[in-house]
């Protein structure tokens, strides 16, 4: 469907009450674009929510980053915590069936590669020589980047919210940046591409 076919469905539902604003998911740089220019007097897309977490940092970093920018559109992080992989928790083999990414398979399988697990343990690492649980660690990062006006975050137990809360008191400190920098140019790229077709 035509970008100004699905701007034009959505300006209908604003316009009969069903919907305050327009948000995307899982668009990419050029769809943000292309939304946005075919808008031409209608509302415009006040948000964009994608994954966006320690192991899956490229499409946001490489031009949604800059295209939100210019084009004054929130950027939403889902997933900051990889569908829970990066608690460790499926490393550890402390998951159960109830747990995200064993649930409903495929739905993140990326998460679960090699390259992506050996990421995790990594950072995993990293959280423990700070004296963070992994989940602190990444929460912390991704709530720490300037550029993310809010995120998304899922909690199973009450258990996961406390720890989620828990990611607001530890600030990420310019050593700690540096190290996850220093994991993410040096070994940990992009773990999830072998996961990207076209």
């Amino acid at each position: 469907m035509p970008f100004a076919e699905q701007v034009e469905a959505m300006q209908e539902l604003v316009k009969t009450g069903k919907v305050r604003y327009i948000g995307l998911s899982n668009e990419t740089p050029y769809g943000l674009v292309k939304f946005l220019g075919a808008v031409s007097g209608l509302p415009l897309v006040v948000s964009i929510q994608n994954a966006y977490n320690l192991i899956e940092r490229n499409l946001v970093e490489t031009g949604l980053v800059e295209a939100c920018h210019y084009e004054r559109t929130a950027l939403l992080a889902h997933s900051p915590l990889a569908g829970g992989a990066l608690t460790g928790k499926y490393i550890k083999g402390l998951a159960t069936k109830e747990s995200r990414l064993l649930k409903y398979p495929g739905y993140t399988a990326q998460y679960l590669s090699a390259s992506a697990e050996n990421a995790i343990q990594d950072y995993s690492s990293l959280a423990d020589k700070y004296g963070l649980t992994p989940t602190q660690l990444a929460l912390s990062w991704c709530y720490s980047r300037s550029f993310i006006t809010s995120t998304i975050i899922g909690a199973t137990s009450v258990d996961h919210l406390r720890d989620n809360i828990m990611a607001l008191n530890c600030p990420m400190t310019p050593e700690m940046e540096e190290k996850i920098n220093e994991l993410y140019s040096s070994k940990h790229t992009d773990p999830t591409k072998s996961f990207i077709s076209m």
